[in-house]
């Protein structure tokens, strides 16, 4: 899963992936 999210950064930036990671953390929850 680390590749998928470096890969995030590089055409986003840091803030954007963030973000992402934390939606992505929030549907698994559920």
């Amino acid at each position: 899963e680390k590749t998928k999210w470096v890969k995030v950064q590089g055409w986003e930036g840091p803030e954007k992936a963030a973000e992402m990671i934390t939606a992505a953390i929030e549907r698994a929850k559920g």
